[in-house]
């Protein structure tokens, strides 16, 4: 199976992107996060079958999976989880999920901790709890792929300036510790950083600025989290770095 995740930052203005990155790397799935639209006419992929979750007017998240049409009919269950079940999902983070039988493809936007307004802290803070309880209560020892923005610096290495801890959204301490417990609890591994374990490649650059990208002044937001027992069955866990269409950057993995 070969996962296409990109946060496309406004999917009407990415189409033709996807369609060229479809063609080219040939997904069975498509992992878009940051939608950013209500009109769930745009964003057709030929060959693939959508699922566009919950649309809101104040939404800013948003995720949508793309299952190709032999992928669809290898699903015995579909299980979808996303926005708007709740104030604090709508307003900043949506969740997809797919079961595979023993494998559970998670496609997730994690909301950014904006420090300037404690709604935002807030909110993330509600979703790294509703995360971890949502994940016990599916998981039931399946195997997990977890993909998307999750705006947080794991390591020094994912961030140009070598600091991944300080009181700033995507760096804050607890934030850290949130997603060290996650990954502990469920056995996850970040799939790129354990085969590039000294690599300097980012998934973000701020407003897409051109010095940004020269200089490789940027961040690693954008995870494949996988469960380590997967790890010997992974092919390639990649960043798209020729991709510069938007302020992320593509990543995929192959199982």
């Amino acid at each position: 199976m070969r996962i296409l995740s990109w946060n496309v930052n406004g999917i009407e203005a990415r189409n033709e992107a996807l369609i060229r990155l479809t063609d080219e790397y040939r997904p069975d799935v498509i992992c878009c996060q940051k939608v950013r639209t209500r009109n769930l006419g745009v964003g057709v992929i030929p060959g693939f079958l959508p699922f566009t979750g919950p649309i809101n007017p104040t939404q800013i998240g948003g995720v949508w999976t793309y299952l190709g049409n032999n992928t669809y009919n290898s699903i015995d269950e579909i299980r979808c989880i996303s926005a708007g079940l709740t104030e604090w999902q709508t307003d900043g983070g949506n969740i997809q999920m797919f079961d595979f039988g023993k494998l559970l493809l998670i496609n997730a936007y994690f909301p950014y901790s904006n420090k300037s307004d404690k709604k935002w802290l807030d909110i993330r803070r509600q979703w790294d709890y509703e995360l971890y309880e949502t994940l016990e209560a599916v998981t039931r020892k399946r195997l997990i792929v977890m993909c998307g923005d999750m705006n947080i610096v794991l390591t020094d290495k994912d961030t140009w300036d070598n600091v991944s801890v300080k009181e700033a959204g995507c760096f804050f301490p607890w934030e850290h510790k949130a997603m060290e417990e996650l990954m502990k609890k469920f056995n996850l591994v970040d799939a790129w950083r354990a085969l590039h374990p000294d690599q300097r490649e980012y998934t973000y650059f701020y407003q897409n600025r051109p010095e940004y990208r020269l200089s490789n002044q940027g961040h690693r937001i954008d995870y494949f989290l996988v469960s380590a027992d997967l790890m010997l069955d992974i092919q390639r866990c990649d960043i798209l770095t020729d991709v510069i269409d938007c302020d992320s950057n593509p990543i995929i993995l192959e199982i």
